[in-house]
């Protein structure tokens, strides 16, 4: 039998044959950007301004840390499907980690509001809850129009850490909020169909707050803002 008729009967080959699929179109488009980029600089950097050469290069630098974060998820979904990624649980402000991480993400011309209680303390992988919301933030860049305000909140909810991320992009209907958590989720809101992502971030983040014994979940925060709100217990 064929290891691509095999696949079909072995659930666990299928994801990983599905995973092979998607990097390969994933670092096959971003590394054709960079190649791209940096020939259309070497051809025409003499009759560049210094701002259009800096322009060139931020945007080299954009693909970079693409192709650097896909590379990331690859490698901690192989090592969640290994069972070989451990968690380093540490006591410390919540509140002041997560304002860390998300003053470090490139927002664009999003107007950003962090409002945290840095008193609020809790014990949690410090690294792990930094690329949730790093990932989060990330989202709301990503799918929600250039100059929207981003808010991101942490309190208190009785012994749980509340994390929200509230954007001002179309949103997920709520018949498809469930599968946005899945890997390789494919869907894109209307306007955004173009944009770049392998379909593993939010899995990850479902994986990594779930090892917290905690939840996520997409909420519509009003008309025309959505919310990714996380729900982390304080105590283990």
């Amino acid at each position: 039998m064929s290891d691509d008729r095999a696949s079909e009967h072995d659930p666990a080959k299928a994801d990983l044959a599905q995973l092979a699929s998607m990097v390969s179109h994933e670092l096959r488009g971003t590394i054709a950007s960079i190649r791209g980029l940096a020939g259309a600089g070497m051809h025409t950097y003499e009759a560049l301004s210094d701002d259009e050469r800096r322009e060139f290069f931020q945007l080299i630098e954009q693909e970079a840390r693409q192709l650097s974060r896909i590379a990331d998820e690859i490698s901690t979904t192989l090592k969640l499907d290994a069972g070989s990624l451990r968690y380093d649980f540490q006591a410390g402000s919540i509140g002041k980690l997560v304002r860390e991480a998300a003053e470090v993400v490139d927002v664009g011309e999003h107007p950003l509001t962090i409002d945290t209680d840095e008193d609020l303390r809790g014990t949690v992988d410090r690294l792990r809850i930094a690329e949730v919301v790093g990932h989060l933030v990330d989202n709301a860049v990503k799918f929600s129009p250039p100059d929207a305000p981003i808010q991101v909140r942490v309190a208190r909810d009785d012994s749980n850490a509340v994390i929200e991320v509230v954007d001002r992009g179309p949103g997920i209907p709520a018949e498809r909020r469930g599968e946005a958590f899945n890997r390789f989720a494919k869907f894109r809101p209307a306007g955004y169909e173009e944009v770049q992502g392998a379909g593993l971030g939010l899995s990850l983040c479902r994986a990594h707050v779930g090892a917290h014994g905690g939840s996520i979940l997409v909420n519509q925060a009003s008309v025309g803002a959505t919310m990714l709100r996380v729900t982390i217990p304080l105590e283990r």
